[in-house]
């Protein structure tokens, strides 16, 4: 197991667009690895927030530390994570051996995109919580950002093991089969898919992923059918349409496919691969005036990124 200073080195040498996986957040309010493969993978708003947690379930704070928790918690919903870890560290200082406390705070260092100090909160709450389902799932999850995916896919695989049919479960599911894309392991992918597909059927985050896999199969009439159900399952979301763009664009439907990158643009204006996309299809059907305004827009966009 990587020590925290050796991850964080390796993941500053390799935090490069389109290198390392940024997770997105789903649907129902968990954290989703990003796609490679020229696809967008699913996110709404913000990119990246704190993994749910049940009010009422069994990994619920212990009544003693209610102010702290709290507190900690209204601090991370409002979008004050450093604060919130002040907090959580407060139900850790009043509770040690209380495993809640570090996942908490753990959800918090994840918000703010430090990842390693989220693993070492993590494996603390595994020594003191073995059992704990979202804690290993949490941990995969920092894991695949950082682009451990084989330490990744070991902790999925616990979660799921612990909660074959949890919370925790459709988003184990779905992270897991990204990380085995990302070790060419397509196969294992798919069935991931398919069994959060299964498990929630309308999931379109999982719908996108395997779209993506066919995608990149060169099975484009499945890939369609996937990022068609997509986009009427999350009609007011960008990546179905530019998944969808993507798939046309393969099959040599560049109308169709520019139609997508407007939309994708439309709903989300600072969208600079999408600039890039359409500008390549305005290029490759002559408009080079169009071609020059939507590379220039992309470079704008990237540069202010």
């Amino acid at each position: 197991m990587k020590d925290e200073s050796r991850m964080w080195k390796e993941w500053q040498m390799t935090n490069s667009e389109g290198r390392w996986a940024q997770y997105r957040l789903a649907v129902a309010g968990f954290l989703i690895l990003a796609a490679a493969c020229g696809r967008q993978t699913p996110q709404p708003n913000v990119v990246i927030s704190e993994p749910a947690v049940e009010a009422n379930g069994a990994e619920s704070a212990p009544s003693s530390q209610p102010d702290y928790l709290a507190e900690g918690m209204a601090l991370l919903q409002s979008g004050a994570p450093d604060k919130a870890i002040v907090q959580f560290t407060k139900v850790i200082e009043a509770k040690p051996e209380d495993a809640q406390g570090y996942i908490h705070r753990a959800s918090a260092y994840s918000k703010m995109k430090r990842y390693p100090k989220a693993i070492v909160d993590l494996k603390e709450a595994i020594r003191l919580e073995p059992q704990s389902a979202r804690a290993y799932e949490m941990r995969g999850t920092a894991y695949g950002v950082l682009g451990f995916y084989k330490e990744a896919i070991a902790d999925f695989t616990e979660s799921l093991r612990l909660s074959p049919q949890g919370p925790t479960t459709v988003n184990a599911l779905i992270n897991r089969g990204f990380a085995y894309e990302q070790l060419r392991q397509a196969d294992k992918a798919l069935v991931d898919y398919n069994e959060a597909r299964r498990l929630e059927p309308r999931s379109a985050i999982a719908l996108e992923h395997r779209g993506g896999v066919y995608l990149g199969q060169g099975k484009f009439s499945e890939a369609l059918a996937d990022f068609n159900e997509a986009v009427a399952l999350r009609p007011g979301f960008h990546e179905p349409y530019h998944n969808r763009a993507v798939c046309y664009e393969r099959m040599g439907q560049l109308d169709k496919a520019i139609d997508d990158y407007n939309e994708a643009i439309r709903l989300y204006p600072k969208f600079a691969h999408a600039y890039q996309n359409r500008g390549q299809l305005y290029k490759k059907k002559g408009d080079e005036t169009r071609a020059e305004e939507d590379f220039k827009k992309a470079r704008e966009l990237q540069q202010g990124h």
